[in-house]
């Protein structure tokens, strides 16, 4: 359990300002003002940005009805364009800060840390972006994390998240650690091969424990796909 907490406990009601992020979801848009009307253009996926400043209230995703676990704040951003523009919280997502000692250790408890693939460096990262969380002040939300896995290559040139080839294994489409009201996940090894690599994740549950593997490989187009393997329960 000390290995979940601290992944989910290092980026909970974090609203520090300067924070490297990168923006994950399709046809995201980027706004003068924290609103949805009038938007200005389209961000890529997996640019970095720069968390200038973060509204203190929450707003209800365009077209859900969840008020729960569907509202984020809006995150005001510099883009690498140095453009400064407004995007949704859901888009944006922190990434975890090795510099901290905490985090440090944890990384270095991972094997070949950092991974190789066509004799590129890779380091990586986790990543929560602004939901309200599995658990607040009050307890339990029934809301669902999630903390996507990212490869970063250099300082920071470019970014790869790992393709869930396993469609039904996660409601999010890039491989993540989850934290829910039903299980939390933790990072307990990580594997270079011939391949690619391999990621071993734990689970912990309201009863009992489990692990499984993720097989990740390049494809001919340099994307990252991961293939789950059956979960063990113990």
């Amino acid at each position: 359990m000390k290995k979940i907490f601290f992944v989910v406990s290092f980026f909970i009601y974090s609203y520090a300002f300067s924070q490297e992020a990168i923006i994950i979801g399709k046809d995201v848009m980027v706004y003068a003002n924290p609103s949805f009307d009038k938007p200005l253009n389209k961000i890529n996926e997996t640019e970095f940005v720069t968390i200038i400043s973060v509204t203190p209230k929450r707003y209800l995703l365009k077209g859900s009805t969840n008020e729960q676990c569907d509202s984020y704040p809006w995150v005001k951003v510099k883009t690498s364009s140095a453009k400064e523009v407004y995007i949704f919280g859901k888009y944006v997502y922190k990434l975890l800060n090795d510099g901290d000692k905490e985090v440090r250790e944890q990384l270095e408890k991972w094997n070949n840390y950092p991974l190789v693939f066509d004799n590129k460096k890779y380091n990586l990262r986790i990543a929560k972006n602004y939901s309200i969380g599995a658990s607040d002040e009050e307890g339990l939300t029934n809301c669902s994390e999630f903390y996507p896995i990212i490869f970063i290559e250099g300082n920071y040139t470019s970014a790869k998240l790992i393709f869930n080839k396993n469609k039904s294994f996660s409601k999010f489409p890039y491989f993540s650690l989850t934290n829910d009201d039903g299980v939390q996940e933790s990072i307990s090894k990580i594997k270079q091969n011939q391949k690619g690599c391999q990621i071993s994740i734990e689970d912990v549950f309201q009863e009992g424990t489990g692990n499984y593997d993720i097989l990740i490989s390049k494809e001919k187009d340099g994307s990252l796909i991961g293939t789950a393997t059956k979960l063990i329960r113990k």
